[in-house]
């Protein structure tokens, strides 16, 4: 703060400095109701996309706090309205067994070399995918990463399927 003020003519550590309360946030947006639903059907709103949970200012920090809550409520509030539209069907416990099998089945495999991978992708992107770029650097870089096969033994990489669920 010193520094900054020192930028805009103020001596922060030997003069006296003005100091105003002002508005850090414009707060607006979306008046939504108490489950973030709004007029228009179909729209919720959560977040720092709404107005009125905080007037035209908030304090820093409570943004992610605003977004998880009303984001919580304006989720809750979306289900029950698809529900009314659609009703749930029973859950498919062949598909849920599949995508946990799935989900979980790399926490039992045999560890990989991440860090020869990671220095290898490291170094291809130095050499030739910097801030100063060519289309020769470009191509030389698709080709390594192409082609160079990967340090992982090959049942690391798990095979493309379509989903199930």
């Amino acid at each position: 703060m010193v520094e900054r003020c020192a930028d805009c003519g103020f001596d922060l550590a030997g003069d006296k400095v003005e100091v105003i309360p002002t508005a850090h946030y414009m707060m607006g947006g979306v008046q939504f109701n108490v489950d973030c639903t709004t007029e228009m059907p179909q729209l919720y709103a959560a977040g720092e996309d709404t107005g009125g949970v905080h007037g035209a200012n908030r304090l820093g920090g409570n943004g992610v706090a605003n977004s998880t809550v009303f984001g919580g409520l304006a989720g809750d509030s979306m289900a029950a309205t698809l529900r009314s539209y659609h009703p749930l069907a029973d859950p498919d416990k062949t598909a849920i067994e599949a995508a946990h099998q799935r989900a979980y089945a790399p926490l039992g495999r045999r560890r990989g070399d991440l860090e020869s991978v990671r220095r290898r992708l490291y170094q291809v992107m130095w050499d030739d995918v910097g801030i100063l770029r060519t289309a020769a650097g470009l191509s030389r870089a698709r080709h390594e990463l192409n082609n160079s096969p990967p340090r992982f033994p090959s049942w690391a990489w798990p095979t493309p399927r379509s989903a199930t669920i």
